[in-house]
């Protein structure tokens, strides 16, 4: 016998693109009657498409995006007379880059046809592109559409006004905001597209997402006998309750889970899935708050270690702050109201009025959501560790040592 005994291995994952987020089925579990009411919406495409304005509306990972992809797939087989293009759009985004973009995923990415990317007007770009599309029947999907309505002075609205006035097309606007369809303001949109309609994805229960990665294990993405019993349930009661039932949540902590069962050789256990919440829900926030302008980090900041506080006791500390870190920021009342509206969108911080006793008027306070309010020490430690990295002056802390004070290096009060 061989002094040395081979070590066994044990394997969890068998595919992991099958626990992606981007790897959408044929088939999208019980988000059956959402799509078929989406069909309805067009079933004229291409030549008898009437115009139509339609928000897709559901908090994240409830879908909304994948069924989109299933249907486009499906016009783009039925006609070529027709486009159907999906546009994700970014924050702050202004009219005539989104309009590049709708441009170039119509196949104008060449030639005289292709818009610049600058140098031209906005009514320029339009009446270049309206030229080259001609009367060809469009389907145009804008996803996170309301990122595109923050930005008072550079609002999509003209473009989306403009879409409107031509015929044979319809807007899908895809968010996370349920009273979307209120951040249009200009009327004559309205009075252009009578066809307005919206379809709400309801949030995944426990049993549905449970559905959802028992389809993916089924299909291959795991090794079953290395899990053990009671681990599809538990990833879908973390994503219910800590993030209101997203099912890319609970396919990410089954992921994660798997690579630290893995590393450590054993079974995949309720730990090994705890600990994945846990480690996930620091990355998803250290990245989401990474990608904030400063003035956005510095006012989440104030409000997340008082939990809550009067909107220009978060303004003045936020300018104290910014002054000492030597960035430059706009400071009207406009530009103020358009990043805690943004914290608001990210779902991070709430604005209510509040009465000041008689004669004292109205004010306004800003206090975390309960998603946030309820880790406020991990909401806080993430954005210390974000602005210190930033700063050059972040050091992981050794073994059994607590992490650098970023009130002292920066001089931020506690």
């Amino acid at each position: 016998m061989s002094e040395m005994s081979e070590k066994i291995v044990l394997k969890i994952i068998k595919n992991e693109g099958l626990l992606s987020h981007t790897m959408i089925p044929e088939k999208l579990l019980h988000r059956e009657a959402q799509i078929q009411a989406i069909k309805s919406r067009l079933e004229g495409f291409p030549e008898n498409m009437a115009n139509f304005l339609l928000t897709i509306t559901g908090d994240v990972g409830q879908g909304k995006t994948a069924a989109m992809n299933n249907i486009e797939k499906g016009l783009r087989k039925k006609s070529q007379k027709g486009l159907a293009i999906h546009v994700p759009v970014k924050e702050s985004e202004d009219p005539y880059t989104l309009l590049r973009d709708i441009s170039r995923a119509c196949g104008f990415t060449s030639g005289p046809e292709k818009l610049p990317d600058r140098g031209i007007s906005y009514s320029e770009g339009w009446l270049k592109f309206s030229t080259a599309l001609g009367d060809t029947p469009l389907v145009v999907v804008l996803d996170d559409f309301d990122l595109g309505m923050m930005n008072v002075e550079r609002s999509i609205e003209p473009l989306i006004r403009d879409l409107a006035s031509r015929p044979h097309t319809g807007i899908i606007c895809i968010s996370n905001n349920l009273a979307v369809i209120d951040l249009i303001k200009d009327d004559r949109i309205h009075s252009r597209i009578s066809n307005i309609h919206s379809i709400d994805f309801p949030n995944y229960t426990p049993a549905q997402l449970v559905d959802i990665l028992k389809e993916r294990v089924d299909m291959g993405a795991v090794y079953v006998s290395n899990i053990t019993p009671g681990a599809l349930e538990l990833c879908a009661a973390l994503a219910v309750t800590g993030r209101r039932g997203d099912a890319r949540y609970a396919l990410a902590i089954l992921l994660q889970a798997a690579k630290l069962a893995e590393q450590e050789n054993t079974r995949l256990t309720r730990n090994h899935i705890e600990r994945a919440s846990t480690e996930f829900e620091q990355q998803l926030l250290e990245n989401t708050i990474r990608k904030m302008p400063t003035v956005q980090k510095f006012m989440l900041y104030t409000v997340a270690t008082k939990g809550s506080c009067a909107l220009g006791e978060m303004y003045r500390e936020t300018e104290q702050l910014m002054d000492r870190v030597g960035e430059v920021w706009t400071r009207s009342p406009r530009r103020r109201s358009e990043h805690i509206s943004n914290l608001e969108a990210r779902g991070f911080v709430q604005v209510v009025s509040q009465g000041r006793g008689r004669g004292g008027g109205v004010g306004w306070t800003a206090s975390l959501t309960k998603t946030y309010d309820i880790n406020r020490s991990l909401l806080v430690s993430v954005i210390k560790k974000v602005i210190l990295k930033e700063s050059g002056k972040y050091e992981e802390p050794g073994i059994g040592e607590p992490p650098k004070s970023v009130e002292n290096l920066l001089r931020i009060p506690p």
